[in-house]
């Protein structure tokens, strides 16, 4: 090869340079602010709450249905909300239970999954102490002593989770039963009472059947989706006699996901929707409302300088109208003819006046 086609190292390092300015170039175009904008797949983007909007109408039906019938079990006044729907894995949803908790399984058989139910011990024993009218001693110091000894164990489950898996067991909060007999039958009466109130909520969107599978107190035990799977987390907060309780239900996403054309959908039709009874009590009300009715007999113009000599006695000729308008808060409404009936001045009515139809 001659040596006169040989590059020099000047014109190769230019060459190499150009090369290197053009690709910055390109990537300046593609990413103008210089940055690569990342992706969670662990939490996709369309999981938002706001593609869900139906779920807080159910929520609401749902808790106001379950306060009614807790209401007639205990025969007292019962506070309840609905906090706002949250989203995140199924290991953050069985981190963030309080201990002892009771957690129920229930399945839905056109959704083809189940969710949990999860009772903190505050609710089940206000709903017990004033359903049996007296407060339950008997458990309370074994209790106490479990839910210190799991305060423990969080505080150092980084050092003591590798020494529980080489154990084989679980910790000793665990040893026992973590409700008495009578405390599980108070959670399964009110477990029917939500249960039901989800079925009449859900009827939004189909008629859904809410089948009770099991009870567990272990959260670690609730091994039935992996830890990274999503959740839709609704906590319910009730309040008896000034002691709250908290009632969180897991959904998990995948289940949501297969419906969630109908939540969409049903959020729209919703606002258009018309609840004829609503329309039946506001037209009665309509009906009985009183209303000023304004007929307008004369106008006179007159100077000022006559208006000034007036004095009382004075008389004031105006012109009889063949007809007046009849006003309704300043909007005529209708026409008639002025005579008398019965010794008083009467109007007697000859066209109604319907407002212009404007073309939207």
């Amino acid at each position: 090869m001659p040596e006169d086609n040989i590059l020099s190292e000047e014109e190769m390092t230019d060459l190499a340079g150009r090369g290197e300015r053009d690709e910055s170039d390109s990537r300046r175009q593609l990413y103008p602010g210089g940055e690569v904008l990342l992706y969670d797949f662990k939490q996709p983007e369309h999981t938002k709450q706001s593609h869900f909007p139906t779920l807080q109408i159910i929520n609401e039906k749902t808790l106001s249905g379950f306060r009614h019938k807790l209401e007639t079990m205990l025969q007292q006044k019962v506070e309840a909300g609905v906090q706002e729907i949250h989203i995140n894995s199924f290991g953050e949803f069985v981190h963030a239970l309080n201990i002892p908790v009771d957690i129920k399984k229930v399945y839905v058989p056109k959704l083809n999954g189940s969710f949990l139910v999860c009772f903190d011990e505050g609710l089940i024993t206000s709903i017990v102490e004033d359903y049996f009218g007296a407060p339950l001693m008997q458990h309370k110091p074994a209790r106490s002593k479990k839910a210190a000894q799991n305060n423990k164990g969080q505080d150092n489950k980084q050092q003591d989770k590798s020494a529980d898996q080489d154990q084989g067991g679980h910790a000793d909060v665990y040893a026992k039963e973590a409700f008495t007999n009578a405390e599980s039958r108070i959670s399964h009466k009110i477990l029917n009472f939500l249960l039901a109130s989800m079925q009449t909520a859900w009827q939004l969107l189909d008629n859904y059947c809410f089948e009770y599978r099991q009870t567990e107190n272990n959260p670690r035990l609730i091994n039935y989706l992996d830890h990274a799977e999503l959740m839709v987390n609704m906590n319910f907060e009730v309040k008896i006699r000034e002691r709250p309780g908290v009632i969180r239900v897991g959904i998990p996403y995948k289940m949501l996901d297969r419906v969630k054309h109908q939540l969409r959908r049903v959020a729209q039709d919703s606002q258009a929707a018309h609840d004829q009874k609503w329309l039946a009590r506001l037209y009665e009300k309509i009906q009985t409302a009183p209303m000023e009715i304004v007929g307008e007999l004369g106008r006179l113009v007159m100077p000022v300088s006559r208006l000034a000599e007036l004095k009382a006695g004075d008389t004031l000729r105006m012109p009889k109208p063949e007809h007046i308008t009849v006003y309704v808060d300043k909007t005529p409404v209708l026409i008639g003819h002025i005579g008398e009936s019965n010794g008083q001045t009467a109007i007697q009515v000859s066209q109604w006046l319907k407002p212009e139809s404007k073309n939207n």
